[in-house]
């Protein structure tokens, strides 16, 4: 019963972000290209819709020419260096990440310089 509820929340939410954050005016005003991390790591159950939400995500960039995505199941992309080249980083996964304190801290930082 709890894995059909997060389905529907899942894409709820994902509407939203398309909408809040690429309105149809900024599309066609953004020169700039952004880049998306999307990391969809799972710990224990691997949910059957996680590769329809790469390509939602992936064809949502694409369609809308705003971004380009990039889908990691891999904590060790969370570096100081690798996140520079990020506007974004997106999550869809089970819980908590098997992170280091390194990682944990490069995220910070990330969010933090205004990503």
């Amino acid at each position: 019963m709890r894995r059909l509820r997060a389905v529907p929340l899942f894409f709820f939410a994902l509407a939203v972000l398309a909408a809040v954050t690429f309105p149809q005016s900024a599309w066609a005003k953004t020169p700039k290209k952004g880049k998306l991390l999307y990391m969809t790591l799972s710990a224990g159950f691997h949910h059957e819709v996680v590769p329809f939400s790469t390509e939602i995500v992936k064809r949502i960039g694409m369609k809308s020419g705003a971004f380009d995505t990039t889908v990691t199941e891999n904590v060790g992309d969370f570096t100081a260096a690798n996140l520079k080249q990020y506007d974004a980083v997106m999550f869809y996964t089970t819980g908590e990440l098997p992170m280091t304190e390194e990682q944990k801290k490069a995220f910070i930082d990330f969010i933090r310089s205004g990503h």
